[in-house]
C-alpha cells in the first residue's frame, strides 16, 4: 500500500469529519512506545496491545485509526485513543465486552481467527438486473464505491469495462470484508465504516452501489442511511441502492420529497442549477434466512449507535 496521503485525501475522520494523514515513521514508533506503556485505548474503553506498523490520524492526533492487511479501519469504535478520549473513561469495562470486542477484530490476538464469512453464492442481481443497471452510471469517473457485498460476481460485472481512478470497497462487518478482499479488483481500496457514516469527504463519489437492502432498517435509521449516501455523492453522481421487495420502503417518499425540492428551487432560483444526485433503488429478493449474517442484530438504532 503507498503511503500518499494525497492518494488517499477523501478518506475523513469520523468523529470530527476532518482529513487524515498518514501517521510517519517516528510518529508509528512513539505511538507503539505508547501502546507498550498500556495508555492507549480503542474508542470503547479496551487497551490496546498490538503494535502498529501503519495508520491514519487527525491533524492533532486526536483519533487514530490502524491498518492491517490493507484494510483502513475507520469504524469509530476501532479508533485508537488516549484514556480521557475513551466513549467513557470513568466506567469500568466489563470482561464481556473485551470478548466480544475482541471477537470482532481479532486485534489483541497473537493468532488470528481463521473463522470468516464465506462470499455468498446468492443470486442477489440477475444478469438481466445487472445488464440494466450498468446502464445507469457513467464508464468512467474518479471514485466508484461499492457498499456490503460479498457477491463478487455481481462486484464484478458491475465495475467490468469501466475506468474509474479509484474503486473502493466498504464493509461494516470485518469478517466479509477479509472473505473477499483478495478476489476484489486490483487496488480496491479496502475500508471497514459504520452504516451511516461513511468516512468520505462530501460530494466526493461519482458512482456508489450499495448492496445492503437499505429497508431492513427502521424509517430513521433508512433516512440517516439515505442522508449520509446524499453527503457524500457528487453533483450528477450516481447510485444504485438494492431494497427487499417484501417490505415496505421509506426511503422512496425521502427521494419524492428531494425532487419536489428540487423543483421548486429551479423555479424559484432558475439560474441555480445544481445537479442533484440520481438514486435507482432495485428490488431484489430478501436472502433465505440460512443465508444470512449469523451476526446478531442490535435492537438500537443505528442513531443511537453512533452517538
Amino acid at each position: 500500500m503507498q503511503q500518499d496521503t494525497d492518494y488517499y485525501s477523501y478518506l475523513n475522520c469520523p468523529f470530527t469529519g476532518r482529513k487524515l494523514r498518514f501517521l510517519s515513521e517516528q510518529e508509528l514508533e512513539n505511538v507503539n512506545e505508547r501502546i507498550g506503556r498500556g495508555e492507549l485505548f480503542f474508542h470503547p474503553g479496551i487497551q490496546v496491545k498490538v503494535k502498529l506498523s501503519q495508520a491514519l490520524v487527525t491533524e492533532h492526533q486526536t483519533y487514530i485509526y490502524p491498518i492491517f492487511d490493507n484494510i483502513f479501519y475507520l469504524k469509530r469504535e476501532t479508533a485508537i485513543v488516549a484514556k480521557n478520549r475513551t466513549e467513557n473513561y470513568l466506567k469500568r469495562i466489563s470482561q464481556t465486552l473485551i470478548d466480544d470486542f475482541e471477537k470482532r477484530y481479532d486485534f489483541n490476538s497473537l493468532t488470528k481467527s481463521t473463522e470468516e464469512a464465506k462470499p455468498r453464492s446468492l443470486d442477489v442481481l440477475s444478469l438481466e438486473q445487472i445488464t440494466s443497471l450498468r446502464g445507469k452510471y457513467n464508464k468512467s469517473g474518479k471514485y466508484f464505491v461499492t457498499v456490503s457485498s460479498t457477491d463478487i460476481d455481481a462486484i464484478h460485472n458491475l465495475v467490468f469495462e469501466t475506468k474509474y481512478q479509484q474503486y473502493i470497497h466498504v464493509e461494516f462487518e470485518l469478517n466479509k470484508l477479509r472473505a473477499i478482499s483478495a478476489e476484489l479488483k486490483d487496488k480496491t481500496v479496502l475500508v471497514l465504516a459504520d452504516n451511516g457514516k461513511l468516512p468520505f469527504a462530501d460530494e466526493l463519489i461519482d458512482t456508489m452501489v450499495s448492496f445492503d437492502p437499505i429497508n431492513k432498517y427502521a424509517k430513521a435509521d433508512q433516512k440517516l442511511v439515505y442522508d449520509d449516501f446524499k453527503r457524500v455523492l457528487a453533483e450528477g453522481a450516481v447510485s444504485v441502492v438494492l431494497f427487499e421487495n417484501d417490505k415496505p420502503m421509506h426511503t422512496k417518499f425521502l427521494l419524492g420529497v428531494d425532487k419536489l425540492s428540487k423543483t421548486a428551487r429551479s423555479m424559484v432560483m432558475p439560474w441555480k442549477k445544481a445537479k442533484l444526485p440520481t438514486f435507482h433503488f432495485e428490488g431484489v429478493k430478501p436472502a433465505p434466512i440460512a443465508a444470512q449474517s449469523n451476526e446478531i442484530v442490535s435492537k438500537t438504532s443505528l442513531n443511537r449507535q453512533f452517538s
